[in-house]
C-alpha cells in the first residue's frame, strides 16, 4: 500500500538528533522525569542539611546560641547552607546533562548505536508506521506504540521507555509540512489503535 505524500519523509538521521532524543528521554519523557527531578531534589536538600546539622548540633555552638552571645549564627548557617544548596544543585544539574550528552555520543563512538544514524524513510500505513533505514526495513503496528511526543526540535514515537523513532524537524521543508506530518501521524494512531 502506498503512503499519502503527508505521510511519507526521508531524512538522515544525525548524532545530534540522537543525543538530543537521549537528553529528553532522560530528563523530561513521562517515563523518566519523576526520577530525574527526585534527584535534582535530593541534589540540592541534602547538602546543605550536611552543613545545618553538624552546625546546630555542635554543643559549643549550642550555648553559645541559648546564651545569646551569637544570635547571628543560626542565620549565616542557614544563608550558607541556602546558598551552598543552590549552588551544588545547580552544578549537579549541569554535571548530569553533561553526563546524559557524553554518553549518548559514547553509544555512537562504540559502534552500539551507529547504524541508527543514516538515511531513513518513514511511512504511516494503516497496519502502522513503516521506517526503513540503515538496520532493514520494519513495521511497528500502531497497537505497539506507547507514546508520541511532539517538541520544537522532533517528534518521539516511543516503542518502549528507552526506544523511539525520531523525527526530526530538520527534515521537513518548513514548519507547516512537519505540522502535517505530525497532524497525520496523530490522526493515524488514533483511527487505527483500537
Amino acid at each position: 500500500m502506498e503512503a499519502h505524500p503527508n505521510c511519507l519523509i526521508e531524512y538522515t538521521l544525525n548524532e545530534d538528533d540522537f543525543v538530543s532524543f537521549y537528553e529528553f528521554t532522560l530528563t523530561k519523557s513521562r517515563f523518566f522525569r519523576r526520577k530525574f527531578l527526585r534527584g535534582r531534589l535530593v541534589n540540592f536538600f541534602v547538602p546543605p542539611l550536611g552543613l545545618l546539622i553538624p552546625g546546630t548540633l555542635n554543643p559549643i555552638n549550642k550555648l553559645s546560641l541559648l546564651s545569646g552571645n551569637q544570635s547571628g549564627y543560626l542565620a549565616i548557617l542557614v544563608a550558607c547552607a541556602v546558598i551552598f544548596g543552590g549552588l551544588w544543585g545547580t552544578g549537579e544539574w549541569v554535571y548530569r546533562l553533561a553526563r546524559i550528552r557524553r554518553t549518548a555520543r559514547r553509544f555512537l563512538r562504540d559502534g552500539t548505536h551507529t547504524k541508527l544514524l543514516g538515511p531513513a524513510r518513514i511511512e504511516l500505513l494503516p497496519e502502522g508506521i513503516r521506517l526503513a533505514g540503515e538496520l532493514g526495513t520494519s513495521l511497528t503496528p500502531w497497537s505497539a506504540i506507547i507514546d508520541v511526543i511532539i517538541n520544537k526540535t522532533a517528534a518521539y514515537v516511543y516503542i518502549t521507555s528507552l526506544g523511539a523513532l525520531i523525527i526530526p524537524r530538520r527534515a521537513f521543508v518548513n514548519d507547516a509540512s512537519y505540522d502535517d506530518f505530525v497532524g497525520e501521524l496523530v490522526k493515524h494512531r488514533g483511527e487505527y489503535t483500537a
